[in-house]
């Protein structure tokens, strides 16, 4: 397998105690229901959260790919030294699983309203619906899943995933917005010791993004489960209540734990690195950009 990007440290402050456990709470009881951790969760490190949280989230994406029928049943051989092959079936297996994520939108036609709240696993279960951190976290899972080398990528208001193929060269992979595949040539340069693509194609609607390896996924859900909550306890008026119902009903059954529970804190204790280069200067301009 070619070189592996970094991923993101994290800095010296561990969780307390409190905080691991509403997090833990919270996580199971809203986000991935599948498995409480096997350790004692006063002992666990920030590490050994952060790989649960990906095992969690990760496992629960890919049972709900099953049950929708989309994973490509085709897979390739990740042994295989004929480069030029390993493409082909890489690049196949990416475009198969398109086709099974579009077979699925015309039978489930997509409510855009209420798909932003569609990032873990029971309102995309619910609702047969996702948004790009939901969908992107479901292909995260079926690409760990035969071995492909793959990342997320961040950009401006956005998640996606990337691919790099056998042969070296990067697929822009958004399964999302109109079912965006095509191979781009990113600048890859280094934040702080983090990988940064900067590109200008056309047919891509985005030019700056950070490269989040598959270890760093919960970041994405957390932020998407920050902005769900402090939406529900403000009122969401996007939709009637009938339409939103589930998800008042979903807070109001945790309340105690998601009044407790500080999202961004525990985000930035262990993924300091993520927000300050989301928050970046370049960061900021590609915002700017795309709202002209």
């Amino acid at each position: 397998m070619s070189e592996q990007f970094d991923t993101f440290e994290h800095n010296e402050a561990e969780l307390t105690i409190e905080q691991k456990k509403y997090l833990v709470g919270a996580w199971h009881q809203i986000i991935a229901d599948n498995k409480l951790p096997e350790k004692d969760i006063k002992e666990m490190s920030n590490s050994e959260l952060k790989a649960w949280l990906k095992e969690t989230v990760l496992e629960s994406a890919f049972n709900i790919a099953e049950e929708w029928g989309i994973v490509p049943q085709e897979k390739f051989n990740i042994e295989s030294d004929d480069i030029k092959e390993k493409t082909g079936q890489e690049l196949a297996f990416i475009m198969d699983l398109k086709a099974k994520i579009a077979d699925f939108i015309r039978i489930n036609p997509r409510d855009f309203q209420t798909s932003r709240y569609c990032f873990y696993s029971r309102a995309m279960q619910s609702r047969h619906n996702f948004n790009c951190v939901g969908i992107s976290t479901i292909a995260c899972s079926i690409f760990d899943s035969v071995g492909a080398e793959h990342y997320m990528g961040q950009v401006a208001g956005h998640v996606l995933n990337v691919v790099k193929l056998s042969d070296g060269r990067w697929m822009y992979v958004d399964y999302n917005n109109k079912q965006s595949i095509k191979e781009f040539k990113p600048e890859i340069s280094k934040r702080d010791g983090h990988t940064i693509f900067d590109f200008n194609q056309e047919g891509l609607r985005y030019r700056h993004m950070i490269l989040v390896c598959p270890d760093e996924v919960p970041v994405f859900v957390l932020s998407s489960f920050r902005y769900f909550v402090n939406n529900m306890q403000k009122g969401d008026n996007t939709k009637t209540d009938i339409d939103m119902e589930n998800e008042h009903a979903l807070l109001e059954e945790n309340k105690i734990m998601c009044e407790k529970i500080d999202i961004s804190k525990i985000s930035d204790i262990l993924y300091p690195d993520l927000s300050t280069l989301s928050d970046s200067r370049e960061m900021q301009k590609e915002r700017e950009r795309l709202q002209k």
